[in-house]
């Protein structure tokens, strides 16, 4: 599954407005996908991203429409 740069970047934004722990949003999402805080701000700076076991975890802990962004995508 090959993903945008403009996926990427809309996830992300959609991501930042819904994380709970505004100030310890790292740890929070470290421990959701259980990986490390490097790796997290990795995939926040999109030096690297989210697998698609990670996307699905992350839409549905934080209720954000897949569907609706690759949607968004396809009509630009």
């Amino acid at each position: 599954m090959h993903l945008t740069p403009d996926f990427k970047k809309q996830f992300q934004e959609l991501l930042r407005t819904r994380i709970k722990k505004k100030k310890d949003w790292v740890n929070e999402l470290a421990e959701l996908l259980q990986c490390s805080n490097d790796a997290v701000y990795k995939k926040s700076r999109l030096d690297s991203f989210y697998s698609v076991d990670e996307l699905v975890t992350l839409a549905k802990y934080y209720s954000i429409s897949l569907d609706s962004i690759i949607l968004s995508q396809n009509c630009h």
